[in-house]
C-alpha cells in the first residue's frame, strides 16, 4: 500500500511539473461531475479529451491526487510500454516499466525535462486505442469546456485548428474540475530598410538606378520543444526592379555569426543555404536552415536571429509617387507548425526546406512583410527665351549628382568608382578629364578638389542597356522636352552640353534640388530649381537666349556705311585741295 502510494505522489508530482507546457494534447486528472475547461476565447478550434489511466480522485485543484491507478479502458497500454521502451529518447528512463504504477515512478525522473516529458504525451496519444472520449463545445463568451465526467487522467487533443495556425503540443497536468492553458511558440519575421533614405518606420525609401537597398530582418528562436525537425525558411521576392545580392547574406543569432560556419574541408555553408533560381519555389530567394533544432536549447531559445543582405536597383526599377510606383520587396518564414507530427525527415541530401519532402510535413507562414522602394523623373522643357511658345529642338544635357551612380555621356557611360583606375573626373563644362584636379585646375571641375572619380564602362558590365534606360543624358525632342529617370533625392546638376541650333549655349549649370517623405502608402516628392522655393512638379523649364545677328555683308547696312564714308572722304579731299590753293594764290 505504501509502494502504491510512493507511485502516485511520484505521478502527480511529475503531471504537476508539466503544467506550464503549451499542447494540443494534455493529460489531465478529472472527477465524476467536473468539467475541463480550455482557456482559449478564439474561435476555429476543437478539443477531444482521452482518459489514459483511472483511479479514485481526492484531494482539491491544483493539488489532487488520484488512488488506485489503473490503465483506462481500451487504451492500448501494451504497445504504450513497448513504444516507451523502444524510443530512443525514452527507453533508458522506461525500460523496467511493467504497469501503470511503475510508468508513474519512471514518469517522475523526467519531471524537469521538458522535451522527453513531451515524446511521452506523444506516444501515449498515439496508443489511445478505443478508450473513452469527450468532446469540447464552444461558447464565446467562456470559450471552450470539455464535460469528461469520469474521474482519471486525461489526453487532450487540440484536434482541429485554423488553417495556418500552429497547434499546441501535448501538455500533462494532473486536475480535477480544472483549467488548462494551450500555448503556441511560434515565429516571427520583421524586416526594414537600413541605411539612408529610408523613412523612421523603415518599411520605404528612395534610391537611383544602382543604388544598393541594405535590408535587415529580424526573428528570434522559437521553443521547438516536442519536434524532431524544425522547418525555418526565410523567403524572398523582389519586383524586377531589384537586383538581389546572394554574397551579401550574413546570419546571426544571438551574438552567433553563422554566415562563416562552413564544414571543415567542404567549402559550404553547413547552417544555411541561400537558395535562387529553380531551387527558390518560385520566389527571388530562399534562405534555407539546415538542422535548424540544433538551436532548441536553453543557450538559443528567444534569442534574435538577424539576417541582412542587399538588392541593387536596375535598369527595370519603375518610378513614381503611388504606391503601386514603388519597387516592392516582400518576405515571409515558412515554419513548422505541429509539434505532434513527427517531420518525414526530407529527401537525403536535400537542405530542410518544407517543400523539399514533396509538402506533407505541416508547416506555416508569418503574414508578409513589405518594403518600398520609390524612384522619380526630372522632365525638362527648352524654351526660347523670349517666346515661350517656342519648343527647342536638340539641346543636349547631361545629368550629374549625389544619388547618380551612373552618368551616359556621349564619350560612354561613366560610372562613380573610387577605385577607378584609370579615373575620370566631371569638369564643369559637362566633358570628363583624365587629368586630376590641381590647386590651379580645381575650378574647372564639379567639386573642385573633391571631385568624384568615375570609370569609363560598357554597358554590358553594369546592366545598363541602352541610352534611355540609363537616362542621365538626354537630347530634347520636337516638343523641347528631355526626361532624366530613375533617381531618387539629392542635388543635381545638369549641364548643357549642346546648345540648339543659333541659340547660345547656357554657361552655368542648372541646380535641382529633390526631397522625399516615403512610406508604405506612397512618396511625396518636392523638387527645386536654383534654390527657388520647392514645389510638388518635376518638370522645368530652360530658356535659352538667341544668338545675336549682325548686319551681312551687301546689305543695306554697310552700302549705307560705304556711302558716307565716300562722301566723307571726297568731302575731306575737296577741302585739302581748295584750301591749298588759296593758299598759293597769297
Amino acid at each position: 500500500m505504501k509502494t502504491n502510494k510512493r507511485f502516485l505522489a511520484a505521478m502527480t508530482a511529475s503531471l504537476l511539473a508539466l503544467t506550464p507546457m503549451a499542447a494540443t494534447s494534455m493529460l489531465i486528472a478529472n472527477a465524476e461531475d467536473c468539467t475541463i475547461t480550455v482557456n482559449n476565447s478564439v474561435g476555429g478550434y476543437e478539443y477531444t479529451a482521452y482518459k489514459i489511466f483511472k483511479g479514485d480522485k481526492s484531494g482539491t485543484d491544483p493539488n489532487y491526487k488520484l488512488s488506485n491507478l489503473k490503465w483506462a479502458d481500451g487504451f492500448d497500454y501494451t504497445n504504450f510500454i513497448s513504444a516507451l521502451k523502444s524510443d530512443t529518447t525514452l527507453s533508458t528512463t522506461f525500460s523496467g516499466v511493467t504497469d501503470a504504477e511503475s510508468v508513474a515512478a519512471a514518469l517522475d525522473t523526467i519531471k524537469t525535462d521538458n522535451n522527453k516529458l513531451a515524446q511521452f504525451a506523444k506516444l501515449a496519444f498515439a496508443n489511445k486505442g478505443t478508450t473513452t472520449s469527450y468532446e469540447s463545445t464552444y461558447n464565446s463568451t467562456t470559450g471552450y469546456t470539455i464535460p469528461a465526467t469520469e474521474a482519471g487522467y486525461y489526453l487532450v487533443e487540440e484536434s482541429s485548428v485554423p488553417t495556418g495556425a500552429v497547434t499546441s503540443r501535448y501538455m500533462l497536468k494532473v486536475a480535477g474540475t480544472t483549467s488548462v492553458e494551450p500555448k503556441r511558440p511560434s515565429p516571427s519575421l520583421t524586416k526594414e530598410i537600413v541605411g539612408p533614405n529610408a523613412n523612421a518606420d523603415k518599411d520605404a525609401n528612395t534610391a537611383s538606378v544602382g543604388d544598393v537597398v541594405e535590408y535587415k530582418l529580424n526573428s528570434a528562436v522559437p521553443d521547438m520543444t516536442g519536434y524532431n525537425k524544425y522547418f525555418f525558411v526565410v523567403n524572398d521576392t523582389m519586383e524586377p526592379g531589384l537586383t538581389f545580392n546572394p554574397d551579401s547574406v550574413a546570419v546571426k543569432i544571438g551574438n552567433t555569426d553563422l554566415t562563416n560556419k562552413a564544414e571543415a574541408g567542404a567549402g559550404v555553408n553547413t547552417t544555411f543555404e541561400v537558395q535562387t533560381g529553380d531551387a527558390a519555389s518560385g520566389k527571388t530567394f530562399q534562405i534555407v536552415f539546415n538542422n535548424f533544432i540544433q538551436y532548441n536549447t536553453t543557450d538559443y531559445i528567444n534569442q534574435p536571429i538577424e539576417i541582412t543582405y542587399n538588392a541593387t536597383v536596375n535598369n527595370a526599377a519603375t518610378a513614381g509617387s503611388e504606391k503601386d510606383d514603388a519597387n516592392e520587396n516582400t518576405v515571409n518564414l515558412t515554419y513548422s507548425n505541429n509539434p505532434n507530427v513527427n517531420s518525414n525527415g526530407g529527401t537525403a541530401g536535400e537542405p530542410d526546406g518544407p517543400d523539399e519532402p514533396g509538402g506533407t510535413d505541416p508547416k506555416g507562414e508569418t503574414t508578409p512583410d513589405k518594403t518600398y522602394t520609390y524612384l522619380t523623373e526630372l522632365e525638362i522643357e527648352k524654351v526660347d527665351k523670349a517666346n515661350h511658345d517656342t519648343k527647342l529642338k536638340g539641346a543636349k544635357f547631361e545629368l550629374t549628382g549625389e544619388s547618380l551612380q551612373a552618368v551616359y555621356h556621349e564619350q560612354g557611360i561613366f560610372k562613380v568608382a573610387a577605385d577607378a583606375n584609370p579615373a575620370y573626373y566631371l569638369l564643369t563644362d559637362g566633358t570628363y578629364s583624365k587629368d586630376a584636379p590641381t590647386t590651379e585646375t580645381a575650378g574647372k571641375y564639379v567639386n573642385g578638389m573633391g571631385a568624384v572619380k568615375y570609370a569609363l564602362v560598357t554597358s554590358s558590365d553594369n546592366g545598363y542597356d541602352s541610352i534611355n534606360k540609363v537616362n542621365a543624358y538626354g537630347e530634347t525632342d520636337n516638343t523641347g522636352k528631355v526626361t532624366f529617370g530613375k533617381i531618387g533625392v539629392g542635388t543635381y546638376k545638369i549641364v548643357e552640353t549642346k546648345e540648339p541650333t543659333g541659340y547660345n549655349k547656357l554657361t552655368e549649370p542648372v541646380v535641382i534640388t529633390i526631397t522625399a517623405t516615403p512610406s508604405a502608402t506612397g512618396c511625396t516628392w518636392s523638387y527645386s530649381k536654383d534654390g527657388g522655393a520647392a514645389a510638388s512638379s518635376n518638370s522645368f523649364m530652360i530658356e535659352n537666349a538667341q544668338g545675336s545677328t549682325l548686319p551681312s555683308t551687301g546689305g543695306i547696312g554697310t552700302k549705307m556705311f560705304y556711302l558716307f564714308g565716300s562722301a566723307f572722304v571726297i568731302g575731306a579731299s575737296t577741302f585739302i585741295v581748295t584750301k591749298k590753293r588759296v593758299g598759293e594764290d597769297k
